[in-house]
């Protein structure tokens, strides 16, 4: 082959190869454009969460209201009678609150004493708590030792042969008084008589005291037992304030640390207790109005959810009482605002708030329920007593945060993740997030991602037609089929 031709030859060869790439290269963009084109893909945007309770309740006149206490007891006095105006806030009747100021003290009485375990574990031993324990044990230790004076003084008293001794020293100490005062006398100075007679009688005393200890056993019997039990109290607080004092020397473990502070919020849980049944012992007004009825009599025993009078509202305005899940009562409180919206009035929306949460729930199919009542804040045009509304009350809202939509999610428990979209890339990249609020249609990205990220929020379904297939001819074309990864799942509503 001539040079000529060879030079020929290879240049084809390069054309064909430079075409051939060339031709990859657009089928792998189409490739990449085809798979980009069968994700729904979302944006992580900064935006707000809003999370409320939904319920669904019948518009009220709230024109007469039964009162109950929320607490049993003893009824101490009633304010008002059939027919009396009152305002809001006024006192119409009370409990006897006896028993519940003693329980209000009790529980203080007993937080303060969990705190002040709990705080003596934390800063440990104190110079003046050492000296105190050292105080007791140097008592304690003298108490032991009296005591073992103590009972061999009685074991001498029940040994009969020591009484004896006793009786025979005693003799010879009165014959010897004895001697002596007869010898004194015959000298006739009265100072030595007179000395002489005082050793003669005390003598005569201390052989009259042995002969009668050598006579009553029984009694020294019972002295000894007594000795004998004062010894073993004596012994035992004697080890007892050893066994205290070194153990506080000791740093507390974390056991002893977490039992002292679960001990502290039961003695709070309690206090918090006895004091709201100490406030319901007063009933309250709650609106200004005027008393139809009064059920019960001063002195009476009542339970705490029997109406003990009738209220008829002098303010017109309706309210919506809705029945709200055991699940999410907690959640809401007096106060709280809500929106409200009527299927029969598309687009107009009444804002209102918490005005009352009812203290017992009403159990229905197995399903436990809290009636709460809203009050309406704004114009109430266009609704109807007896009319079915829907009210979404707020519970928490985040505003100016990152969010993402809720289907983009993936996960339980702890574990989240979104798919990350980046252009030119024919997989999604999974990144794990930290999320924060979720109302159900947005979730608050704490962290993970960053504003304007791509994100796949699900994939679209496959096209009727053939797949595309690789220019070359070679090899199977790549479908739009879906992606793994689950969906959301455990997301707060």
């Amino acid at each position: 082959m001539t040079g000529k031709k060879r030079m020929i030859l290879i240049a084809s060869v390069a054309v064909l190869v430079l075409g051939g790439g060339g031709g990859y290269y657009a089928y792998a963009k189409r490739s990449s454009a085809s798979a980009a084109s069968n994700f729904l893909i979302g944006e992580a945007k900064v935006g707000s969460v809003t999370k409320v309770v939904t319920a669904t309740g019948t518009l009220q006149n709230k024109s007469i209201v039964n009162l109950s206490f929320g607490t049993a007891g003893r009824i101490a006095s009633l304010k008002v009678q059939a027919g009396d105006t009152v305002k809001k806030g006024q006192v119409l009747a009370e409990l006897d609150k006896s028993v519940l100021l003693n329980q209000v003290a009790s529980s203080q009485a007993n937080l303060k004493s969990a705190q002040a375990k709990l705080n003596s574990l934390q800063q440990g031993l104190s110079e003046g708590d050492l000296a105190s324990l050292q105080s007791q044990i140097t008592r304690a230790q003298a108490d032991l030792e009296n005591a073992k004076r103590n009972l061999e003084l009685a074991k001498q008293n029940a040994d009969s042969s020591y009484l004896q001794n006793q009786v025979q020293g005693a003799a010879n100490q009165l014959s010897l008084a004895q001697t002596h005062y007869d010898t004194v006398s015959k000298t006739g100075d009265s100072v030595q008589i007179a000395m002489a007679k005082a050793q003669l009688d005390q003598a005569n005393k201390n052989y009259v005291a042995a002969i009668s200890a050598q006579s009553n056993t029984t009694q020294a019997q019972t002295q000894l037992m007594t000795a004998e039990n004062a010894l073993r109290t004596a012994q035992a607080a004697y080890d007892s304030a050893v066994t205290q004092l070194n153990s506080k020397k000791q740093p507390p473990t974390a056991s002893d640390l977490a039992q002292a502070q679960a001990a502290v919020e039961q003695a709070q849980a309690a206090l918090a207790t006895s004091e709201n049944n100490l406030a319901q012992a007063t009933m309250i007004a709650p609106f200004d109005g005027v008393v139809t009825a009064v059920n019960p009599h001063e002195g009476e025993q009542i339970g705490g959810t029997a109406a003990v009078l009738s209220l008829q509202s002098t303010d017109s305005a309706p309210q919506l009482v809705v029945p709200v899940d055991e699940a999410d009562i907690s959640l809401v409180k007096v106060g709280q605002t809500a929106t409200v919206t009527a299927d029969s009035l598309p687009g107009k929306r009444f804002e209102a708030s918490v005005l009352q949460i009812a203290p017992v729930g009403t159990t229905q199919n197995n399903v436990t329920t809290f009636a709460v009542t809203l009050s309406f804040t704004g114009d109430t045009s266009g609704l109807m007593i007896g009319q079915s509304l829907s009210a979404k009350i707020l519970i928490e809202k985040r505003d100016k945060v990152l969010t993402v939509p809720s289907e983009a999610i993936r996960g339980v428990g702890n574990k989240r993740t979104v798919l990350v979209y980046k252009s030119g890339s024919e997989n999604p990249v999974p990144t794990d997030v930290t999320t924060g609020l979720d109302d159900g249609t947005s979730v608050e990205i704490r962290s993970g991602l960053t504003e304007g990220q791509k994100i796949v929020l699900g994939t679209k379904s496959a096209p009727q037609s053939s797949v595309q297939g690789n220019p070359f001819g070679s090899g199977a074309g790549r479908g739009a089929g879906g992606f793994g990864g689950g969906g959301s799942g455990g997301r707060n509503r």
